[in-house]
């Protein structure tokens, strides 16, 4: 009988175990919408220099590095920053960790790339950021996101979810549509943890 009880007792703890692992997280709704939509604002521009129109650049054929051209100083004016490690920063503040990571190692030019055929957006030059003249622009739609709808749907694990209605403009054309966007809260703070970016789709 102890033995029995031992073995139900045990399998209770494993099975109460299991389910810590796989609880979701609770938030506060209020907090999290709140951080959401200043986060969401803030990650317009950064979508922009990473996959729209870019950091503004200027050709100059006794700067220019093959197609690598110095960052234009009234663009970068206008966005708030100098240097590559300035735009991360400013990137870290919005997006996770985790997200960084992925943005960074497809956008810029690290040490171990020198001297290899890499077509990364930016790098940082001796005396200025560098950018990729013959990038692809992804994000050429306008999109305006519709914050009064913005509403926190739930959890899964430690990620909360929100969703928020934006209007995206492509020319002549328009539509309406949810898009979900994840955040996890680190150490300073709520980061977003999934794009917020949109797209024109044709129906």
């Amino acid at each position: 009988m102890k033995k029995i009880l031992s073995v139900i007792f045990i399998l209770a703890v494993a099975i109460s175990l299991l389910s810590c692992g796989e609880k979701d997280r609770d938030y506060d709704e209020y907090e999290v919408k709140s951080a959401a939509e200043t986060l969401i604002k803030k990650s317009k521009t950064l979508n922009d220099i990473y996959w729209g129109s870019g950091i503004g650049y200027y050709e100059d054929n006794n700067y220019a590095d093959g197609y690598y051209l110095p960052a234009d100083p009234a663009s970068l004016y206008e966005l708030g920053f100098e240097t590559v490690d300035e735009l991360k920063e400013r990137t870290g503040k919005v997006f996770s960790k985790k997200y960084c990571e992925a943005i960074f190692d497809s956008t810029f030019v690290s040490d171990s790339d020198a001297g290899t055929a890499v077509t990364k957006r930016y790098y940082q030059g001796a005396d200025c950021i560098m950018v990729y003249s013959k990038a692809n622009v992804f994000l050429t739609d306008k999109v305006t996101y519709l914050y009064d709808t913005l509403e926190a749907t739930g959890s899964s694990g430690e990620t909360v979810f929100v969703k928020i209605r934006v209007k995206v403009e492509r020319g002549e054309l328009s539509q309406e549509r949810d898009i979900e966007i994840g955040l996890v809260e680190e150490e300073d703070g709520w980061r977003i943890d999934t794009p917020t970016y949109a797209s024109y789709r044709q129906e």
